[in-house]
Parts: structure tokens; sequence; C-alpha cells
């Protein structure tokens, strides 16, 4: 249960990179830095920790969400080595119910990812819908 601590180096194009990673205990006989000058672990902090936390998902969030900037992600299907999108029409009001009848289904899955764009990353929470009227998951 010790900390690993990233160790960064500058490569010889003046490119920072990930080179190791190092106990406290490893950095000291290395580098002769004590532990007391090592950063705490960024998941001791009270932001990621918020962030962790299980996203309490409510009507409330489903009706005031902004739908026409979600981004969904069909996926694909391999018959005989050939992609086909999973795509399907919905009104919105029926895609609204099939949300709040999902987000109150404790068998479908809820979880976190990390998502990284250019420099930034940020986690954010996935709820598997179930749209039972075209029996797919989404």
């Amino acid at each position: 249960n010790e900390y690993l601590y990233g160790i960064i180096i500058k490569d010889i194009n003046d490119t920072w990179k990930l080179d190791s990673f190092m106990t406290g205990d490893q950095i000291l006989e290395k580098y002769t830095v004590n532990s007391g000058q090592l950063p705490e672990s960024s998941r001791q902090s009270p932001a990621f920790k918020r962030k962790m936390m299980k996203l309490m998902m409510t009507e409330n969030l489903i009706e005031t969400a902004n739908w026409c900037n979600v981004k969904g992600n069909t996926g694909f299907q391999t018959v005989l080595g050939v992609q086909q999108s999973n795509i399907f029409k919905i009104c919105h009001q029926r895609f609204l119910e099939h949300c709040k009848k999902s987000f109150n289904e404790q068998s479908l899955p809820q979880f976190r990812i990390l998502v990284q764009h250019d420099d930034n990353h940020w986690i954010e929470w996935i709820k598997i819908i179930h749209v039972q009227s075209q029996n797919i998951y989404v």
C-alpha cells in the first residue's frame, strides 16, 4: 500500500516524458529527497474524492439536461467483417422515459471513465440506458 510517484524527465529533444514509477524509499535512495518533500496523493484531494462519489441521478437531472449537447456513442457491430452502425430513432419524450426507468434500475451499470482531450482530463459518469422498444442498451 505504498504510494508510487511518477518520475518525469526531459529527453534529448527537450520533451518531458514519464521515465519510471518509484516508491518514496526508492526516491530517497536515488535522489536523496525524503518523503516529507514529496507531493500528497492527488487521490486524497477533496476535488478527486468528490468526483469519485457515486453520482445521484434524479429525474431533475434528466429534465434539466440539454440533450442537444449530449453526444452519444452508438458503437458498432461486425457482421462478416463489415461494421454496421447501431442507429435508431426515438422521440425526445420517449427517450426521457427510458432514461428515467433505467436510472432507477439498479441492475443497469453506472461507472466512471477518465476522459482525455489534448492536455485536459476529467472524470465522467456513464449510465447504461435500456431502450426497451428497440431492445438495445445505450
